[in-house]
C-alpha cells in the first residue's frame, strides 16, 4: 500500500504552493515599505528645498536692510559685509538642496518605472498620527503574522514529510492489483449463452529492501538531521523577530519624543527670531543676533521636519514588524 507516500507528496505539493504565496507576499511588503520611504524622502527633499530658499530670502531681506541703514549711517560696514557674507553662503546650500532634490527623482523614476513624473509632489510632511501599541500587543501581532515565520514553518513540514519518505524506503511495500477479463467461446455459425463468460484475478504482493548498501539509512539520518535544523532555525527567527519588533517599537517611542521636542525647538526659535529683527530695527540687538536667529529658526525647521519623517517611517517598519500589511 503505497498510499501514504501519495499523501505526503500531495501535502508537500501543498505546502510548496503556499511557501511561494508567501514569498511573493513577503517581496510585496518590501516593496511598499520601499515605495513609502522613498516617497517621504522626496517630501522631506521638496520642504528642505523650500526652507533653503526661505532663509536665503530672509537673508536677502536683512542683508537689503543692513544696506539701507548703513547708508544712513546707523550701522557700520562691518554689519554689511557680515550680512551679505550670509547671503553668499546660503546661495550655494539651496543649489545643493536642488540638486539632492533631482537626484532623488531619478532615483524614483527608476525604483516606481514612471518614467513620466515631473517631481511634483503637491503634499507636505504634517503631523503625523501616532500609532499607540503597547509593546506585549506589537510583539503578539509579529509572531502571529510575520510572513517570514510561516515560511520558516512551512520549511519546517516540508522538512519532516521529506524525512518521514526517506524512512518509508527502509520498510516493506504492499501492492495489490486486480484484473477483469472478458472471453467468449463461440463458433463463428453457432453460438450459445453459455459462450461468453468472464474472468478474473487478483494479486497481493510484498517488497522489501534486504541490503541497499546502507543507502536508505543514509538518508534517512541525513534527512532527520535538516528536519532538526529547520526546527532550530524557526526557533531563530522567532527570536529574530521579536528582536526586531522591539526595535521597531522602541524606535518609534524615540521618535515621538524628539519630535515634541523638535515642535518646541521650533517654536523658541521662531520667537527668537522676531525678537532679533525687532531688536535690531530698533537699534538695541546686533547684526549678529538676528544671524544666529535665522540660523537657529532654519536648523530648528529642518529638525522637525527630519523628526516627522522619522516617525512616518518607524510606524511604517513597526506595522511591517508585526506583520500587518502596509497596503491597508
Amino acid at each position: 500500500f503505497l498510499g501514504s507516500q501519495l499523501f505526503n507528496g500531495i501535502r508537500a505539493a501543498a505546502i510548496y504552493r503556499q511557501l511561494e504565496r508567501d514569498r511573493f507576499e513577503l517581496s510585496r511588503q518590501d516593496t511598499i515599505f520601499e515605495t513609502i520611504n522613498l516617497y517621504y524622502q522626496g517630501l522631506l527633499l521638496q520642504e528642505v528645498v523650500e526652507i533653503n530658499r526661505e532663509t536665503l530670502n530672509l537673508a536677502e531681506s536683512h542683508y537689503a536692510r543692513v544696506i539701507n541703514m548703513y547708508n544712513q549711517g546707523l550701522v557700520s560696514e562691518f554689519d554689511k559685509i557680515r550680512a551679505e557674507l550670509e547671503v553668499m553662503s546660503l546661495e550655494p546650500e539651496v543649489q545643493q538642496a536642488e540638486n539632492n532634490f533631482q537626484l532623488w527623482l531619478e532615483r524614483f523614476r527608476q525604483f516606481t518605472g514612471f518614467e513620466e513624473f515631473d517631481g511634483n509632489l503637491s503634499e507636505e510632511i504634517s503631523e503625523p498620527e501616532v500609532l499607540n501599541v503597547p509593546l506585549t500587543e506589537a510583539l503578539e501581532s509579529g509572531l502571529n503574522q510575520r510572513i517570514e515565520l510561516k515560511l520558516a514553518n512551512a520549511g519546517q513540514e516540508m522538512r519532516e514529510l521529506f524525512w518521514k519518505a526517506e524512512r518509508g524506503r527502509s520498510i516493506p511495500n504492499i501492492f495489490l492489483t486486480a484484473e477483469v477479463n472478458a472471453f467468449s467461446r463461440r463458433d463463428e455459425f453457432d453460438f450459445s449463452p453459455n459462450d461468453f463468460g468472464t474472468s478474473y484475478q487478483v494479486m497481493i504482493g510484498l517488497q522489501m529492501p534486504l541490503f541497499t548498501g546502507f543507502g536508505n539509512s543514509a538518508r534517512t539520518a541525513k534527512a532527520r538531521h535538516e528536519y532538526k535544523q529547520a526546527q532550530l532555525e524557526y526557533y531563530d527567527i522567532e527570536n529574530k523577530i521579536e528582536l526586531d519588533i522591539r526595535n521597531a517599537w522602541q524606535q518609534l517611542d524615540y521618535a515621538v519624543a524628539n519630535h515634541a521636542a523638535n515642535q518646541k525647538r521650533l517654536n523658541v526659535a521662531s520667537r527668537a527670531l522676531e525678537i532679533a529683527n525687532a531688536r535690531y530695527e530698533n537699534q538695541v540687538g546686533i547684526n549678529l543676533e538676528v544671524l544666529d536667529a535665522q540660523i537657529g529658526y532654519r536648523g530648528a525647521h529642518l529638525a522637525y521636519l527630519q523628526s516627522s519623517y522619522e516617525i512616518i517611517i518607524a510606524q511604517n517598519r513597526l506595522k511591517k514588524a508585526m506583520g500587518i500589511s502596509l497596503d491597508k
